[in-house]
C-alpha cells in the first residue's frame, strides 16, 4: 500500500476520533459515599429516596429495618468540611414506601407508610422540628411532590385504588383517580407540570 494512502487512513482515523469525542463526550465517573454505615442501622431496607437542594446537596430518607424507624440524613456544610447529619423522623415500624421532596426554602417533606397504624403520613422539617401529619388510611407506593405553592401532594395506592392527596388550608383532601380494568396498583409516580397540575 502506498504511503499517501496510509497517511489518508491515519488522518481519517484521527478525524473520526475527534468527532466522536465531541459528539459523545466521556461522562464523569460515578462517585459513591456511605450515607449511614453505623452498625446500629445496618438493617437498611429497600425503602429509600433522595432529593437535591438548591445547593445540590443531598437529602436522603430511608427505612431502618433493624429499628423500624424512618431516618433522614442530609449532607451539611461545616467549616471543617461536609458532614452527614441524621434525624429519626418517626419510630414504630414506619417508613416503607418513602418519598421526599423539598420546598422553595429547601425544607424537606417526606411521605411514608405507617405499617403499625396502617396510615399514610407526611412529615415536614421546619426550624429543626419535625411535624408528622396523618393523611389517610392505607398508603402504599407513595410518591410526594411539593408544588410551587410550597404545599405537598402525594399519589399512593390502597389495593386497586389509585389516590391523590393534597393539602389546602391546612387540611388534607383525598381524591380517587378513576382507573378502569386495574386489579391492583403496585406503584405510583407523581409529577407537576409548569402550571402545578398533577400528572
Amino acid at each position: 500500500m502506498y504511503r499517501p494512502l496510509w497517511l489518508l487512513i491515519v488522518v481519517l482515523f484521527l478525524f473520526v476520533c475527534l468527532w466522536a469525542e465531541q459528539a459523545y463526550p466521556v461522562l464523569p465517573r460515578w462517585e459513591t459515599t456511605h450515607v449511614d454505615a453505623q452498625p446500629s442501622r445496618s438493617g437498611l431496607d429497600a425503602h429509600h429516596a433522595l432529593a437535591l437542594d438548591s445547593d445540590d446537596r443531598p437529602h436522603v430518607v430511608y427505612f431502618d429495618a433493624n429499628t423500624g424507624s424512618l431516618i433522614y440524613a442530609h449532607l451539611a456544610a461545616l467549616p471543617d468540611g461536609d458532614v452527614w447529619r441524621y434525624d429519626v423522623i418517626d419510630r414504630g415500624d414506619v417508613g416503607r414506601y418513602v418519598s421526599i421532596d423539598l420546598d422553595s426554602g429547601d425544607r424537606p417533606y417526606v411521605s411514608y407508610y405507617d405499617s403499625a397504624g396502617d396510615a399514610l403520613k407526611v412529615a415536614s422539617l421546619d426550624g429543626g422540628q419535625w411535624t408528622v401529619e396523618t393523611v389517610a388510611v392505607g398508603g402504599n407506593y407513595a410518591s410526594l411532590v411539593v408544588g410551587p405553592d410550597d404545599q405537598p401532594r402525594v399519589s399512593y395506592s390502597v389495593e386497586s385504588q389509585l389516590l391523590f392527596a393534597y393539602r389546602a388550608g391546612g387540611v388534607w383532601h383525598v381524591e380517587e383517580v378513576g382507573l378502569s380494568g386495574f386489579l391492583w396498583v403496585i406503584g405510583t409516580s407523581l409529577a407537576l407540570d409548569s402550571g402545578g397540575v398533577a400528572h
